[in-house]
């Protein structure tokens, strides 16, 4: 609760000048690894409130780093004080909040492929959503000729990756189930017989 009352961007507070290892750090990830660790304590519990619990708590832990994420972007551009009546947000840092929630999109994406995890990888999705909207409602209006052209292909690429690594790894059909017809009767009337 500290850290969204007490959030050094409307209250005047320090989080520390070395980037990464900060306040913010201590303040947002250490509260996210504690749910983590219960989260993985309670894998092999099967009671029926559970499967509740673990969807708040991953929604929980997944806003957590998502602000932990864009507050210390922000202290990468303005340095200790992060405060927003103290410093404006640039044109840079706003594109940065992108370019940073992309890559933790694809993170969230690659980890839940690894591990086999289906909220991870659906939390990827929704990262990417916000994104997404974020760049076609937001970032492209101050865009102009080139960086406009280069940002819309740059999504596109990102875009284009993912719906590929979904369709070949996510959504993949194991290899006996990817050339048998849907319909088995449509196969009889021809003559062709299943074996």
């Amino acid at each position: 609760m500290c850290g969204l009352k007490e959030n050094p961007l409307w209250v005047l507070y320090e989080v520390g000048d070395v980037k990464v290892v900060n306040w913010l750090l201590y303040v947002y990830l250490l509260p996210m690894v504690m749910l983590g660790g219960v989260m993985w304590l309670a894998r092999e519990m099967t009671f029926s409130w559970l499967k509740s619990y673990r969807l708040v708590v991953g929604l929980l832990s997944l806003t957590i780093v998502f602000a932990w994420l864009s507050l210390t972007v922000r202290q990468g551009f303005v340095g200790s004080v992060i405060d927003l009546e103290v410093h404006s947000v640039s044109q840079y840092e706003w594109y940065a909040y992108s370019a940073a929630w992309i890559v933790f999109g694809v993170g969230l994406l690659a980890s839940g492929i690894v591990i086999k995890s289906q909220m991870l990888r659906y939390a990827s999705l929704g990262v990417m959503m916000v994104s997404t909207c974020k760049i076609f409602l937001f970032d492209m209006k101050h865009l102009e000729g080139f960086l406009e052209a280069g940002s819309f292909l740059g999504l596109g690429l990102v875009l284009m990756g993912l719906g590929l690594v979904y369709q070949k790894i996510v959504f993949a059909k194991p290899k006996g189930e990817r050339n048998l017809p849907k319909n088995t009767d449509d196969m009889e009337e021809d003559g062709d017989v299943l074996c």
